[in-house]
């Protein structure tokens, strides 16, 4: 429910043929009222977001920003009205996305859900938006060449080998090294300590070091627990 308001429910009435508008009367009634009870009593965080673009879209909070959208993979119907509510107030709007190509329709694709995601995103924005949204597709491995991880060849026979049974590295691979871990913790501990040594060594500052992890659900407590323990700052 905390993707449709009433409001929305009242468009979908108006557009919708008569036997269903009883239906939708009865549905926007019980839904007003639930919201009026539960609001008073209880806070439900998966409105977090609803509320955010009420207050967003009230205030003007985009206009004139040039505005970046990281770290997705797919996105929730608030997320995407989030999106296009800056898409049509902001300077510019940036959405990066890891994929090899949002065309590529493959479900066997590794990079599916991520190409779905993308299409379905400018396809509800072009819906919304209408004639004056227009959008570009950068591929940063070409636009900042300078800047692109394709630049390593370690990376490169890296990406093309890992999941190949016949894989024969030649050569001695720099600025890569692959550790197998048996649990997360573990896992956190070996990076805990890498950064550690590259302190130590003095080749390197906190403020020079990521960490990328696959999910936030389990890595940020385990990662502090481990930086913690090894004595590295963490931020």
């Amino acid at each position: 429910t905390n993707c449709v308001s009433p409001d929305d429910l009242r468009l979908v009435r108006a557009r919708s043929a008569e036997p269903l508008h009883n239906k939708l009367d009865d549905l926007i009634l019980i839904y007003e009222m639930y919201n009026a009870v539960a609001g008073k009593e209880y806070y439900d965080e998966n409105d977090l977001l609803t509320e955010i673009y009420s207050v967003m879209s009230r205030e003007g909070f985009f206009k004139g920003r040039t505005v970046a959208f990281d770290g997705f993979s797919v996105f929730s119907v608030q997320q995407m009205r989030l999106i296009i509510l800056a898409a049509a107030t902001a300077d510019d709007v940036y959405v990066t996305l890891c994929s090899d190509n949002i065309a590529n329709r493959c479900a066997d694709s590794p990079f599916a859900y991520v190409n779905n995601s993308a299409r379905k995103l400018i396809g509800r924005a072009s819906y919304e938006l209408g004639a004056g949204f227009e959008y570009d597709l950068i591929d940063v491995s070409k636009e900042y060449p300078g800047r692109s991880v394709y630049n390593s060849e370690s990376i490169r026979v890296l990406e093309a080998s890992v999941f190949r049974k016949d894989l024969n590295l030649e050569g001695e691979p720099s600025g890569i090294v692959a550790f197998s871990a048996p649990t997360i913790d573990d896992e956190c501990d070996f990076v805990a300590r890498e950064i550690r040594k590259m302190l130590r060594a003095g080749s390197l500052r906190c403020r020079d070091i990521a960490v990328a992890f696959r999910s936030f659900d389990v890595y940020p407590s385990r990662l502090k627990n481990s930086f913690r323990k090894y004595g590295v700052p963490v931020f």
